[in-house]
């Protein structure tokens, strides 16, 4: 019974009290710090979104042109065997078009990469 006497004695102290608000202090402080890592970590996070989308939908894009003059290629050379080498160079210049505009967007860095 001494032990928990000296134990619920200690507990009531001035030393105990300044103990726990030492503790929560801290607690409170690495929660505060916790929290801003998170919301940049989110930030980053919606940032990299954003750029995911738009090189996708530029990229998705571009392979639509690709099977567009791909099929045009093929239709004329299927139809028209004579118009074919004037097709084929207008292919070639669509495919270009469509390279660059890959080439202008990237598939962005991994949030493993940016965001730390």
């Amino acid at each position: 019974m001494t032990a928990a006497r000296a134990v619920a004695g200690w507990l009531a102290s001035s030393q105990a009290d300044i103990t726990g608000k030492v503790m929560a202090g801290v607690a409170l402080i690495l929660s505060v710090f916790v929290a801003v890592q998170q919301y940049d970590m989110t930030a980053c996070q919606a940032r990299y979104n954003e750029a995911s989308n738009a090189s996708t939908r530029a990229r998705a894009e571009a392979a639509e042109a690709d099977r567009r003059a791909i099929d045009e290629l093929l239709q004329v050379v299927a139809d028209q065997p004579d118009s074919a080498l004037g097709e084929v160079r207008r292919y070639n210049t669509a495919r270009a078009v469509a390279d660059e505009q890959r080439r202008r967007n990237p598939v962005p860095a991994s949030p493993a990469e940016t965001c730390g």
